[in-house]
Order: structure tokens, then C-alpha cells, then sequence
């Protein structure tokens, strides 16, 4: 399992066990304690259209019955592939908002709301929820 990826992972632990992604959404549900996750959302992960995040790995490990080490190393071969290096470094965005554009109905912005802007921006291009963000 050393040089699978996240996805490749989380079809053959489901598939060995014999469950579809929805039981495994609600079983992680259960663990979670909430209705966050549905089919659609593993099979996201599978395919690797998202890379869950370590919050969800802790539930998905629970749901599989494997340690989350197995998944973190996973979601790292991922990484390392569609980056095409071993290591998964964040890079900045450069500003989003040229200075140009920093009023609000004529009114200038505040350097605090254009950082603002900027983070959420960069935040909705990650592959992150409210937990990382937290």
C-alpha cells in the first residue's frame, strides 16, 4: 500500500469489504456525528477529484478499520503525483485584486478587506473545508 494513492486506496478498502459508497458515507456519518458526507462525495475521493482532508481521514480510518498513518501516506503519493514532486508544497497566489480594483463603490477597500478577499480566494482553490480553515 506504500505507493498507492488516496483513491486507488479507498476503492480497494471499500470493495474488500463490500460496500458502496453511500453505506461507507453513512458509517462515517454515524462516526462524524453529523450528515455531512454523501456517496457522491466518496466517490469524489476515489476518483480523487478531492483529496480528504486529515479531519476526514480519522472518520474514513475508523470506517475501514486502518490506521489514518496508511491513509496520510496515501494522500502524500498522491500528491507527490499530480505535483510531480515526493513533496506537496503550498505556493501563494499572487494578489488577486490589482490596486486598480480596490474600491467598493467608488469607497477604498481596507488593506484588512483585500487580505481578506485574497485568503478566501486561495482558501476556495484548496482542497479545504471549514475544519482546516478553523
Amino acid at each position: 500500500m506504500g505507493d498507492t494513492g488516496i483513491g486507488a486506496l479507498l476503492v480497494r478498502l471499500r470493495t474488500a469489504r463490500g460496500r458502496s459508497q453511500q453505506r461507507v458515507a453513512d458509517e462515517y456519518n454515524a462516526l462524524e456525528g453529523r450528515s455531512a458526507k454523501t456517496g457522491k462525495e466518496i466517490g469524489r475521493y476515489e476518483r480523487e477529484a478531492r483529496v480528504p482532508v486529515p479531519y476526514a481521514r480519522k472518520y474514513l480510518a475508523q470506517v475501514f478499520g486502518v490506521d489514518v498513518a496508511v491513509l496520510d501516506q496515501a494522500v502524500a503519493v498522491s500528491k507527490g503525483q499530480r505535483d510531480g514532486s515526493d513533496a506537496a508544497e503550498v505556493e501563494f497566489m499572487p494578489p488577486v485584486l490589482p490596486p486598480e480594483d480596490t474600491h467598493v463603490r467608488g469607497a477604498p477597500l481596507s488593506e484588512d478587506a483585500v487580505t481578506s478577499a485574497e485568503f478566501a480566494r486561495f482558501i476556495a482553490q484548496r482542497n479545504a473545508d471549514e475544519f482546516v480553515v478553523e
